[in-house]
């Protein structure tokens, strides 16, 4: 070896030729010279061997006037840029030659008339910083008002998305059937009763 800087192939490989997992690992570099003289250096590097995951965060069934959320993550690379689709279309392009990255690789959608009803599909492709590339989908479903459901204790439970003038934590509130028709309900909210509308 010559000095100077000198490109150093590796497979990726350990000791008897296994497939290292993905994750940091410590590269010593020990030198010696024709008088004995040695020395050594050491640097971090990281092997990524693996695609961005991507998911839906936000409920898959929904009514028209909520939002949709996903997150896109890499966990050693880091994510480098990301397309969200909607039903064929693409909706949304962060990082590359688009928008800038999101914060934690959140994004949300919601559409200016609501969306329609029935089954959309959702598809997210990903690159993270070393060229590995992958790609996501699953669907969600709109309905005109959420479902009840029946709980363990057989009460009945529905999902209230959002109340007028306050913004609930929980996506899920024990209810009666009959709150969950679309229209005026009243509910308790840090130990106070309040009014408002779900939508």
């Amino acid at each position: 070896m010559t000095e100077g800087q000198s490109p150093i192939p590796w497979d990726g490989r350990g000791e008897g030729g296994a497939t290292l997992p993905d994750g940091p690992y410590t590269l010593t570099l020990a030198s010696h010279d024709p008088s004995g003289n040695t020395t050594s250096a050491q640097t971090r590097i990281t092997i990524d061997s693996t695609a961005p995951s991507a998911s839906l965060i936000s409920p898959s069934i929904i009514t028209p006037s909520q939002s949709v959320g996903f997150q896109v993550a890499d966990g050693e690379s880091g994510l480098a840029s990301f397309s969200v689709s909607l039903d064929g279309q693409v909706i949304g392009e962060y990082g590359g030659f688009g928008n800038s990255l999101p914060p934690n690789g959140q994004v949300g959608f919601s559409a200016r008339t609501g969306w329609t009803l029935g089954m959309h599909r959702w598809e997210i492709s990903a690159a993270d910083n070393v060229g590995n590339r992958g790609t996501t989908s699953g669907t969600f479903t709109v309905v005109a008002r959420v479902p009840v459901q029946s709980s363990s204790s057989g009460v009945k439970r529905c999902v209230v998305p959002h109340l007028v003038g306050q913004t609930l934590k929980a996506s899920k509130r024990m209810l009666s059937a009959a709150h969950c028709r679309i229209g005026r309900v009243s509910y308790r909210l840090a130990g106070r009763r309040h009014k408002g509308r779900v939508i």
